[in-house]
């Protein structure tokens, strides 16, 4: 899940930051690492792992005016916490891919 959202921010030409599961870091851990050892410079890409301040990480991606797009993966109960964050700065790309699944929850920045 995270290469296909990563792929069209970098595309675009936008840095990401990755908040991943707090069960299940080391997938977007290992990306990261992956991406430094290609040449993607520092920065780009960064990843948020955090176990303790999932709800404080969350809030701050969503309402911080600097980012411009959130995307999420995940249940319906989180993504309308998710959404109703992202509401208070007027997000202008909100994307929810609403599953049964462990998540990991994106912002943009251009």
């Amino acid at each position: 899940m995270i290469t296909r959202k990563l792929g069209a921010a970098l595309a675009a030409g936008c840095t990401a930051v990755i908040k991943p599961p707090p069960e299940t870091p080391f997938s977007a851990l290992a990306l990261a690492e992956l991406a430094t050892r290609a040449g993607i410079p520092d920065g780009v890409i960064n990843v948020v792992p955090t176990f303790k301040n999932v709800i404080e990480v969350g809030k701050e991606m969503c309402e911080n005016k600097i980012v411009k797009k959130v995307t999420f993966t995940g249940s319906t109960p989180v993504a309308k916490l998710l959404y109703g964050m992202a509401a208070s700065t007027l997000k202008k790309y909100v994307a929810l891919d609403i599953l049964n699944a462990i998540a990991h929850l994106l912002t943009f920045s251009r």
